[in-house]
């Protein structure tokens, strides 16, 4: 969980505003989710099923909390990706993650 640990740390200082953090180990790695002011959040996953997993590379999908805001649902329409965005380093995560946290206020 060394990865989770850096990448947890850098991402507290790269989002600009409030959010809210759910972190939970899942297989081998994890999955951490960032709600964001706007409605929107963030799914990042990092095991090895995910594409890039074995070699330390994440997924990162754009999210919408469903009824008590620990479940969530992918959301496929956005300017940013129309799926969720894989075999990434986690400075390209940072980057969709501010990208997420830029949207209009999800109505």
């Amino acid at each position: 969980m060394k990865m989770c640990d850096n990448f947890f740390e850098t991402l507290r200082h790269a989002v600009e505003g409030e959010y809210v953090i759910r972190l939970r180990e899942i297989f081998d790695g994890y999955a951490l989710t960032v709600w964001f002011e706007n409605g929107y959040g963030a799914s990042i996953l990092s095991h090895s099923h995910i594409y890039g997993g074995q070699d330390g590379l994440l997924e990162v999908a754009i999210v919408i909390p469903e009824d008590n805001f620990y479940d969530q649902i992918p959301v496929y329409d956005t300017p940013i990706t129309d799926c969720s965005v894989s075999g990434v380093d986690g400075e390209y995560a940072i980057e969709v993650l501010r990208e997420i946290e830029n949207l209009p206020v999800r109505g």
